[in-house]
């Protein structure tokens, strides 16, 4: 200000001298006009770099908050995830009977490791339910509701029951099916008892399965000898159910009466053979 003054004054003077000290205080004036141009200037630059500095510190800012909001957000997930597991967790170490009844053993000790498999044997105090195993070849024979005989060998008398499920998974011997019978409360749980399970009823004859045999054209045909007679013959037979002991007869071909004799080792015979029969009663006299 005080230059500016100055430069007034002189301004107005008719002095050379005055003259150049006016030239010369206009220079310095410039000088400075120049210099508070680019101060402002410069200024200008710092308020924008400032604004930048903020504008970028205030989104570092919301980002910060973002990312805690999320990671909040992943851990509470997370927690509750993993009190969801405990919760299942703790309710499969729980063990339910799947009927009412007492603890007759248990498979496991504290603080073991359970690998699978039956924990514990429970007996069942309501009702006695017969259990075996029964093999492959034998298993698709039996179904729910067929009749069954059974009996101890701590008793002479037979019982029956009814075949109440066969299961559908097989065990280390076979596949359990599980028998009711009244009389089955008579007896101790883990008591052993032998099974006959009746497949099928047939009323037709029957003959020892020894007796049978096959001949050069792949039939089967037994020797007999007719009632009151002497002569071996050849019957060809039709065959039905074949058991352990027994096959059944559908038809024989000449007809085979009732009388006629079945002869139990056919391998020592043939068709036309002379015989004498012999009544089993006289043969052990």
């Amino acid at each position: 200000n005080n230059k500016l003054a100055e430069y007034d004054t002189l301004l107005n003077s008719d002095d050379e001298q005055s003259v150049l000290e006016t030239a010369q205080l206009k220079i310095e004036a410039d000088e400075l006009y120049a210099q508070l141009q680019e101060l402002r200037y410069s200024l200008e630059i710092l308020k924008i770099d400032y604004d930048k500095e903020l504008l970028e510190a205030d989104k570092n800012v919301s980002q910060a908050k973002h990312d805690l909001e999320v990671y909040e957000l992943e851990n509470v997930s997370d927690d509750t995830e993993k009190l969801e597991a405990l919760k299942k967790q703790l309710n499969e170490m729980t063990v339910y009977a799947p009927c009412d009844g007492y603890i007759n053993s248990i498979n496991v000790l504290k603080a073991q490791h359970f690998s699978g498999g039956a924990i514990a044997e429970i007996a069942v105090e309501s009702k006695n339910k017969i259990i075996v195993s029964v093999p492959d070849e034998y298993i698709l024979k039996i179904a729910e509701g067929d009749n069954v005989s059974y009996s101890t060998s701590f008793s002479d008398s037979e019982f029956t029951g009814v075949v109440e499920d066969v299961s559908a998974i097989k065990n280390g011997q076979g596949y359990d099916v599980t028998i009711s019978s009244d009389k089955a409360d008579d007896f101790l749980s883990g008591m052993q008892v032998s099974v006959s399970f009746t497949t099928e009823n047939v009323t037709d004859m029957a003959v020892p399965s020894t007796s049978v045999l096959k001949d050069e054209k792949d039939e089967y045909y037994i020797l007999v000898v007719k009632a009151n007679g002497n002569i071996v013959e050849k019957c060809n037979i039709e065959c039905g159910i074949s058991g352990n002991n027994y096959t059944q007869l559908l038809s024989g071909t000449p007809t085979i009466q009732t009388g006629d004799m079945v002869i139990l080792e056919p391998s020592l015979y043939y068709s036309g053979m002379t015989v004498e029969p012999v009544i089993q009663e006289e043969a052990e006299k």
